[in-house]
């Protein structure tokens, strides 16, 4: 398992940080990936915050058959 699907895991099983250090190692790229859709930084940024409470939210599991 690779180092973002552990921090994921330790998301699941209720460690919030694990889902705070991937807020942090993905959040601006997120961000980044989001704005060339809808070129508009501040859209951008709402997504990425709605993505991630997406996960908070649903908590879905992660099979591990990709990279995170």
């Amino acid at each position: 398992m690779d180092q973002d699907a552990i921090c994921y895991q330790r998301f699941l099983d209720g460690d919030q940080e694990g889902l705070a250090e991937l807020v942090e190692r993905y959040g601006d790229r997120l961000c980044a990936f989001l704005n060339g859709i809808v070129h508009n930084p501040e859209t951008a940024e709402d997504l990425m915050e709605d993505a991630f409470a997406e996960l908070l939210a649903r908590r879905p599991r992660f099979r591990g058959e990709s990279t995170f």
